[in-house]
């Protein structure tokens, strides 16, 4: 499989993968901003129980159109219609090599009015694959049923990364 297929096909599989997994209930698609727009994403230095220092902000994430099905996810398991996600794509100036050598956390948090309510926090780390690719889980906070993934992709002079937020319940009862 060329280069260019795995980039594009990727998102999607780990998407559907998550989303088979079982960790996300049935439901309709429903809306995926607080407010006007969406979730703010962080890149923290710290953990996420102690979050330090921001060191970039994330794109907002949008209700695209980005949607997954998997073979788990049958139409009685997801009442006839796929899953949507929220997503963020945002470009750092900072390689990838130099985020998997410092101690940082992909941290979502309710709004732009609540910056310090997290939703979803995960740690960077891991090795990258041939491609140049490391996956993330992100784990809900603060009881908010939301959970996620982040694709962190090395490019000529920065990294690319592509946060994924799920409910973990139907859409109907966790916004995105």
């Amino acid at each position: 499989m060329s280069t260019l297929m795995r980039a594009l096909l990727t998102p999607s599989l780990v998407l559907a993968m998550v989303v088979g997994g079982g960790i996300v209930a049935a439901g309709q698609a429903g809306d995926a901003s607080p407010a006007a727009g969406g979730r703010p994403g962080y890149l923290q230095r710290g953990t996420c129980e102690q979050p330090g220092d921001p060191v970039a902000a994330l794109a907002m994430t949008t209700n695209g159109p980005a949607t997954a099905t998997s073979p788990r996810s049958t139409p009685t398991a997801t009442g006839g219609a796929p899953i949507s996600a929220a997503v963020s794509v945002t470009e750092l100036d900072m390689t990838l090599d130099a985020l998997l050598d410092s101690e940082l956390v992909v941290r979502v948090a309710e709004s732009e009015a609540e910056p310090d309510r997290d939703i979803a926090c995960g740690a960077i780390g891991g090795q990258p694959d041939d491609d140049g690719n490391v996956y993330l889980v992100l784990a809900q906070r603060d009881d908010s049923r939301v959970t996620g993934v982040v694709w962190l992709q090395a490019n000529d002079d920065g990294t690319t990364v592509t946060l994924f937020l799920i409910p973990i319940e139907p859409p109907t009862q966790a916004r995105l």
